[in-house]
């Protein structure tokens, strides 16, 4: 039996990565208790996972969006995704300035998207109740907005997390995915 997504729960509080719970995609680090993904680095949880009447959220450091937005630097492209095989998850994903709420069921994607605001979205969070997928935003974690609801008809009860940053350019800390304190976490629904 596959465990529920509920039991995987990281703050990144330590100064590396948990390689029981993580595969490594580059060379990601964790600082000052945040994931920090360059370009191309990112994070797929070890085992499976049962997505199925649970949920889980990440937390985008806002400063590193305004930093992008203050120096013109284009190309954010962060993706949070629950991924079942190659041509099946669900995903949320900040490509430029839109962040997006997608289901790819046998390779075609079913997409909706938002202008990204960094205050305002700076938690993301993706939930499953009773064969409906929920994406939600939020600024404290407190209360949230449902950003898109669907029913999918997947099979959610295996599947890896993912955590990835496919920006076109880095300088510096600028380009880098942040994942914040208290960084990701999934809790049961």
């Amino acid at each position: 039996m596959v465990a529920k997504i509920g039991s995987l729960v990281d703050k990144f509080a330590y100064v590396s990565i948990d390689p029981a719970k993580w595969e490594t995609i580059g060379d990601p680090i964790v600082t000052n208790k945040r994931l920090k993904l360059e370009t191309g680095q990112g994070i797929k949880s070890r085992a499976e996972y049962d997505f199925t009447g649970s949920q889980a959220f990440a937390i985008v450091d806002v400063a590193l969006v305004h930093a992008l937005e203050d120096t013109g630097e284009a190309g954010a492209d962060f993706q949070f995704t629950f991924e079942v095989d190659s041509t099946n998850n669900i995903s949320m994903r900040l490509l430029g300035d839109y962040l997006h709420f997608s289901i790819t069921k046998n390779g075609i994607v079913n997409g909706a998207s938002i202008v990204y605001q960094p205050d305002a979205h700076a938690q993301w969070r993706m939930r499953e109740r009773y064969g409906v997928l929920i994406w939600e935003t939020s600024n404290s974690g407190v209360n949230w907005d449902i950003q898109r609801q669907l029913t999918h008809g997947m099979n959610l009860t295996h599947g890896k997390l993912l955590l990835l940053n496919q920006a076109a350019s880095t300088c510096g800390v600028f380009g880098a995915g942040l994942f914040g304190a208290g960084v990701f976490g999934c809790v049961p629904v």
